[in-house]
């Protein structure tokens, strides 16, 4: 079993200042109190002393309102830890001292080799809450063996995107194998429920989003380079949807091709599992999101087509990441979404799996076994992720 060094700290929480990472701060204080010894060790880094002093002053006094005064002194011995992505120094010094690291700096794909070389150099795990799958698959091809060689675990993607995807194509395949049979392909539907003041994203998602349709090639080119195997699941071949559709499983809503990491990260995942396991049995996957109405659907055409056109050029890209109000349809700002906005929404995702019996030779319709799963959660990116990605730092290193 994988055994971390003994370090000052059990984790720290890079990037905390940011807006997703003051979420993860108050997704560990909610933990560090329901721990009655009150044992862990933990510490928030960024590149600003004073910007997180502030964080822990504020944090204070959610920790007061929230549970109390006795809460509030927890805060009181959280460690500080300055670190800059442009100082390598200041990185392997943070990596140094902690167990393990959460990054919650993006875009990944400017500030996040660093922190992933750092750990591994200091021997320290890492996870992070990426959704850029050009990050995901480069630090894969690069840094794979010299983590083995480390016994250093690092772990991407340990938040909404994508360990709803990945844990429940897994729950299905298990479904089917209890009952002898194999899963050939997973369809997942996910779906927004935003309450009466409506759903948000914060700008830094958008950003993420901007750089990795500017850069599609890149993808394209670690993938040829990386040469990973080809998912040879079992039965026919999965259809993808690369259009809108009305899907009757979801209501006969419009869907539509999930533009995050879940697809990656699955496929990943089996292809991993395939060559560690050879009795494993990957499946096809592949991920939709659905529109609530069909009123949705020209916005999303003008606003995805806007932004692939425009993410192909550098004044484009400046457009998009100056003016995000105008061109997300006033889904996307600095501010993100207020907290009463995260707390009226949810997520819901629905995987539709199909398998057959092991020892079919014909596939079909009628021979086949469809088996269906949900998860569900609060407001994915900023409430979800958080407590998803607190989970997987248990998982990786405290078991």
């Amino acid at each position: 079993m994988h055994t971390p060094p003994e370090r000052e700290f059990d984790i720290v929480i890079f990037g905390a200042t940011g807006f997703t990472g003051q979420f993860v701060v108050r997704e560990l204080i909610s933990r560090a109190w329901d721990d009655p010894r009150h044992a862990l060790k933990w510490a928030v880094a960024g590149r600003s002393s004073e910007r997180l002093s502030d964080l822990l002053g504020r944090t204070k006094v959610w920790a007061r309102n929230t549970f109390g005064t006795k809460c509030e002194e927890l805060v009181s011995f959280v460690g500080v830890i300055v670190a800059a992505c442009d100082d390598r120094n200041s990185m392997e010094a943070m990596c140094a001292r902690t167990r393990l690291l959460i990054n919650c700096v993006g875009p990944y794909r400017f500030y996040g080799e660093i922190t992933v070389s750092s750990c591994i150099l200091t021997r320290t795990d890492y996870i992070d809450i990426t959704g850029e799958p050009q990050f995901i698959e480069s630090m894969i091809m690069k840094y794979h063996d010299k983590a083995a060689q480390a016994g250093t675990l690092v772990v991407p993607s340990c938040g909404f995107d994508s360990v709803p995807a990945d844990l429940g194509a897994l729950f299905l395949q298990k479904a089917f194998a209890h009952l002898g049979l194999a899963c050939s392909s997973i369809d997942s539907i996910v779906s927004i429920a935003a309450g009466p003041h409506g759903a948000k994203g914060h700008y830094t998602t958008w950003e993420c989003a901007v750089h990795g349709f500017g850069d599609q090639q890149a993808l394209k080119q670690i993938r040829m380079a990386a040469k990973w195997p080809p998912v040879k699941a079992f039965g026919p071949p999965q259809q993808i949807r690369n259009r809108p559709f009305r899907d009757p499983r979801v209501g006969h809503l419009w869907c539509y091709m999930f533009p995050g990491s879940d697809a990656s990260v699955v496929r990943l995942s089996q292809q991993t599992l395939s060559r560690l396991q050879p009795s494993f049995q990957p499946c096809s996957y592949s991920a939709y999101f659905s529109l609530s109405t069909f009123l949705y659907l020209p916005v999303l055409f003008v606003v995805g087509g806007v932004m692939r056109f425009l993410s192909r050029w550098r004044w484009g890209r400046w457009l998009l990441l100056t003016f995000p109000r105008f061109f997300s349809y006033n889904f996307f700002s600095h501010d993100g979404p207020t907290e009463q906005q995260m707390n009226e929404t949810s997520f819901k995702m629905k995987l539709f799996g199909k398998g057959y019996q092991r020892s079919a030779t014909t596939f079909s319709d009628e021979n086949a076994t469809l088996i269906n799963a949900v998860v569900s959660g609060p407001e994915p990116g900023y409430v979800a992720t958080p407590i998803i990605a607190h989970t997987c730092s248990r998982e990786t290193s405290f078991q």
